[in-house]
């Protein structure tokens, strides 16, 4: 007999009914998993429970997952956006929790719940979870209960009359920023050069070193009637065509050092071709161009990879990472092998390997009970510090011997989901209990903590963010998007404006986010 079977109905009834109230909008957005919480408050309410075995999965998984999927993104916000948005990222939310911590103080109110205000004014899932680890109380999910559409609604709200408060220009604002990134990443592009320089005669590419002299590289050569993909080992002859690929400021050192572009096609001969291949064979992951040699044991050249959005021009040193496009020019034979060798398999970007998966759960268990000194106070990462630590460290390391530390970002997702729904309904009918405690003369002021939260997280962002650090204010949206985890608003403000500023901004920070707000929610926990 299965035991507490009523558990598990309600379990899908929770999941089914939520999910139906979830996808209903207002004003553009949904409270999409979110609506899960309510109708489980409310079966909660009324007597349901669901096995708490299901709350741990769910809890586990889910901030494992966010981990593995965060941890490039939160190691490469450090590199490539630096200081100014994770420091204003900080600010931000340092502000805000000082500002829950001060309603707590000041109006007596439970601990548990107003660490629940404070994850749902910015709209963190995984705050929650801390939270109710934290605390040992499920009373945080009220809190989040009650925030979470303030912070929602409230966001996109501010977000939306920002521009006029600021008497701010948007066009103007996507110009300069267009501007800047044509600047940081300039775009590549291909030309064909007539070899006039005499002192190129009969010097091969490796001599000539023309990677580190222009930036560029060059993806075919014409000498004569044949055509073919060039090697190290090339040697140019006057008069020879070539097809040279590189930015604007490479395609003017070639011009210094080839000769004048020229108009002269280069036919390719039927065996030729140019074809995007993906990285996902996990032998060549972390593996330098020069360490597997594809140039010299095939006809093939790699002209450019494609990561994150930004187009590369590789060299001897670059690195192959698990889902990069790399464009490469060939036969048609020699491509096929080189395909081989790399993977180039759509497929696995959606399969999950549980292996790393299994493994990386165990170590984030292993972490849980470390204890990590602050002064006079020892922060332990419990479960869901230990389970986002180890996604965070492993992300990072990529690859450890045959194993790939990665979760494909569609598999992933429906994993992470999955973990969440579980998570969320059990939270929800474990604090339909106690949701009494609202209807109390507390109740009221935890409306206005909500409200107060939410504007002073989004002011407080966008007066520093643009008076102190100037950031673009398209950049700055898009930063308080992520700064409060707010994917849904991204949406609204990204379909609004339609410029990438606002997605980098928000991918730089977000991750950078959700660690903040667990640091915060542990600290708030003990204080």
């Amino acid at each position: 007999m299965i035991p507490n079977i009523e558990g598990y109905i309600a379990l899908i009834i929770v999941l089914a009914l939520g999910l139906l109230l979830g996808k209903i909008k207002f004003m553009g957005t949904s409270l999409d998993v979110a609506a899960i919480l309510f109708i489980a408050i409310f079966l909660g309410y009324m007597g349901i429970k669901i096995p708490e075995d299901f709350l741990k999965l769910g809890l586990v998984l889910f901030i494992f997952i966010v981990g593995m999927q965060s941890g490039p993104g939160f190691i490469e916000s450090f590199k490539r956006e630096g200081r100014q948005m994770l420091m204003l990222t900080s600010i931000i939310l340092i502000i805000t929790a000082l500002a829950a911590f001060a309603f707590y103080k000041a109006f007596h109110l439970d601990r548990a719940i107003n660490i629940g205000i404070f994850t749902g004014a910015v709209t963190s899932t995984p705050g929650l979870a801390v939270g109710i680890e934290a605390t040992g109380s499920p009373k945080a999910s009220i809190g989040y209960g009650i925030a979470y559409p303030i912070g929602l609604f409230g966001l996109i709200i501010l977000l939306n009359a920002l521009p006029r408060m600021f008497k701010v220009d948007l066009d103007l604002e996507k110009q300069r920023y267009q501007d800047q990134i044509l600047h940081d990443y300039p775009p590549t592009f291909g030309q064909n050069f007539r070899i006039d320089n005499p002192n190129l005669e009969g010097k091969s590419l490796r001599e000539l070193q023309i990677r580190e002299i222009t930036g560029g590289v060059i993806s075919r050569v014409k000498h004569g009637d044949q055509t073919f993909t060039p090697t190290a080992d090339t040697i140019l002859h006057k008069g020879d065509i070539i097809r040279f690929v590189g930015t604007e400021q490479s395609q003017k050192k070639a011009s210094l050092l080839f000769g004048q572009p020229v108009d002269q096609t280069i036919t390719l001969p039927g065996s030729y071709d140019i074809r995007w291949m993906l990285v996902t064979n996990r032998e060549v992951v972390n593996k330098k161009f020069k360490e597997l040699r594809l140039s010299d044991k095939y006809n093939i050249r790699i002209i450019k990879i494609r990561r994150a959005g930004i187009e590369i021009i590789p060299n001897a040193n670059s690195t192959f990472k698990f889902g990069d496009k790399i464009l490469v020019g060939g036969t048609k034979t020699d491509l096929d092998n080189v395909a081989q060798i790399i993977g180039d398999d759509m497929k696995k970007l959606s399969e999950v390997d549980f292996v790393p998966l299994f493994l990386g759960l165990l170590f984030g268990v292993l972490l849980a009970n470390i204890q990590i000194p602050l002064g006079q106070i020892k922060l332990k990462l419990g479960i869901t510090g230990g389970a986002l630590l180890s996604g965070l460290i492993l992300s990072s390391i990529g690859k450890t011997g045959p194993i790939l530390w990665t979760v494909p970002a569609n598999g992933g997702n429906i994993l992470k989901k999955l973990a969440l729904l579980m998570f969320i309904a059990v939270v929800g009918t474990d604090a339909g209990a106690h949701v009494t405690d609202i209807f109390s003369p507390s109740g009221l002021i935890l409306l206005l903590e909500a409200v107060v939260l939410i504007v002073v997280a989004v002011m407080t962002g966008t007066l520093i963010g643009r008076k102190v650090f100037k950031i673009n204010f398209l950049s700055l949206l898009g930063l308080l998007t992520g700064a409060l985890t707010s994917t849904a608003a991204l949406g609204i403000i990204q379909e609004k404006n339609n410029c990438s500023a606002i997605s980098v901004a928000y991918a730089a920070t977000y991750p950078f986010a959700l660690v903040m707000v667990i640091i915060l929610v542990q600290l708030m926990s003990i204080l």
